[in-house]
This record gives C-alpha cells, sequence and structure tokens, in this order.
C-alpha cells in the first residue's frame, strides 16, 4: 500500500498524471471532432508538451532545502535530476514529432498555446505583467482557453481542415465552459495563499457558495453544447464532477482536486470509448 501511495504521489508531483491526462482529453477531442485513431500520435505531443509547460522552469532552478520543506518540496529536491532528464527527452521527442506531423501554421498554433502555458507556470522572478496567475480574474478563462484549443482546435490543423471549425464551433464552446467549471475550484484550494500574496480572487469576491453556483452554472453551459455529440459520457463525467464542485471546500486537500477535477479527463475519455461508442 505504501508503494502505491509513493507511486500516485510521484505520479502527481512530477506533473505526468497531469500529462497524461491531456493526452486522453486531446484525444476525446480528436475522436469527437471525426478522428478514428485510438491513439492519434500527436497524444504523445501533447502528453510531452504539457509535462515541459509543468515542469520547464525546474529545469534551471529548484527549490531551497530547509527543514520545514513542505513534502512537494522535498520530493522535488530527491527527484530534481530525474524531473530534468525527462524534460530532455520530452523536448526532444516534441522537436521530433513537429517535425513529422505538423505543418508551420499547426506549429505556431501549438507554439502559442505553450507561451501562454508558460507565462501561466512563470517564477515570481519574471516581469509581472508575464505572470498570468497574477490576474486572478483572468486566469481561469486563459486555462480554459488553452485547454479546449488543445483538445479541440488541434485536431482541426492535423486531420479535419479549417472548413470544419464553424461546424465544430460548440464542441469548442463546451469544452470551454467545462474547463472553467473545474478550474474554479482550484482557487477555494489557493485561497489562503493568494490572501497572503494580496490577490483577491473569485472565492473572496463571490464566497464559497457563489463560486459552487458559478462553476456548476458553467458545467451546465456545458452540457448544453455537448450532449448532442457525447450524450452519455458528458451526462456521467459532468455528474461526477457537479458532485466534487459541490463538495468543494477549503479544508480539503490538494488531493481532492488534483485527483478529483483533473481524474475527471480519465472519466470523460472512458465514457467516450465505452457508452458513446
Amino acid at each position: 500500500m505504501q508503494f502505491i501511495i509513493r507511486s500516485i504521489k510521484g505520479l502527481v508531483y512530477s506533473h505526468i498524471f497531469i500529462s497524461l491526462m491531456a493526452a486522453l482529453y486531446y484525444i476525446s477531442g480528436y475522436q469527437q471532432t471525426g478522428g478514428q485513431a485510438f491513439w492519434p500520435t500527436e497524444a504523445w505531443l501533447v502528453m510531452a508538451s504539457t509535462f515541459i509547460a509543468y515542469n520547464f522552469f525546474r529545469m534551471f532552478s529548484a527549490p531551497v532545502p530547509t527543514d520545514d520543506a513542505r513534502e512537494k518540496e522535498q520530493w522535488h529536491l530527491r527527484w530534481r535530476g530525474a524531473i530534468r532528464g525527462l524534460c530532455v527527452l520530452s523536448l526532444l521527442l516534441c522537436l521530433g514529432l513537429s517535425y513529422i506531423l505538423f505543418s508551420w501554421q499547426a506549429f505556431l498554433f501549438l507554439l502559442h498555446l505553450g507561451l501562454i502555458s508558460l507565462c501561466y507556470n512563470a517564477p515570481n522572478n519574471w516581469p509581472k505583467v508575464l505572470q498570468i496567475r497574477q490576474y486572478p480574474f483572468l486566469k481561469v478563462f486563459v486555462v480554459a482557453y488553452v485547454w479546449a484549443m488543445m483538445a479541440i482546435g488541434l485536431p482541426h490543423f492535423l486531420h479535419t481542415g479549417l472548413e470544419e471549425a464553424q461546424r465544430n464551433l460548440p464542441i469548442l464552446l463546451g469544452h470551454f465552459c467545462f474547463i472553467v467549471a473545474i478550474t474554479l475550484p482550484f482557487d477555494v484550494k489557493d485561497w489562503e495563499e493568494d490572501e497572503q500574496q494580496g490577490l483577491v480572487t473569485l472565492p473572496h469576491r463571490l464566497g464559497l457558495k457563489g463560486l459552487i453556483a458559478l462553476a456548476l452554472f458553467f458545467l451546465c453551459l456545458a452540457l448544453f453544447f455537448l450532449h448532442v455529440y457525447s450524450p452519455w459520457a458528458s451526462s456521467v463525467t459532468f455528474l461526477g464532477a457537479g458532485l466534487l464542485i459541490i463538495n468543494t471546500r477549503k479544508k480539503w486537500s490538494e488531493w481532492f482536486y488534483t485527483l478529483g477535477f483533473d481524474g475527471t479527463f480519465l472519466l470523460y475519455y472512458l465514457c467516450l470509448q465505452i457508452l458513446d461508442k
């Protein structure tokens, strides 16, 4: 049991878990827009680029070792060499797959998503104007834009063509609303940390109940846009996400948010494969 717990922590702390969820979420969008492959090659590209986006700055710096460092920081201190090695391998994989798969239009499209992601994860020594996290009322929608465009926009550049973009606009809007709904609760997780930094976020303005209501509103919008295209997957996944949103509390640990809300990507993928085939 201890080995399983340590393995799960390693997957989460290293951001391998969220990188895998990104790949599965891309496949979900790819299949909804007409793709047929079980695991398209570019899913590896999405996984590798997500891993780089979350770990890029750890290649050049590491937490200062202190006795009272949090468990997550201590883990990164012990494994920073492995993380740097995986970042290098992921970068080589991205470059190789980009050369094989992409037109220059698709490359520029993914590049702008990557730059936004790097700015979102930028350290405190970057210029404030480039630190997207410092814009509390904007960052949720920036995250939703990047993930929705990765899942729905990228397949158009690689497979279906831009002429199909208008037909699939409701799918894009549905995924955007879904990401907004499951991202809003993360501000509750960061409530105290944001207060210490002087950031006024949506939970501070709306209160916990108001934030939950807003997240549920976006979740209902997502279901409105997507139920025609994937009725069972959308219904089951959004029901699970809705239960998580309703039970959002300040006291819950990081695992509730990471494994719970990020885990909805896995649930959505499985439901598409099993229920909506």
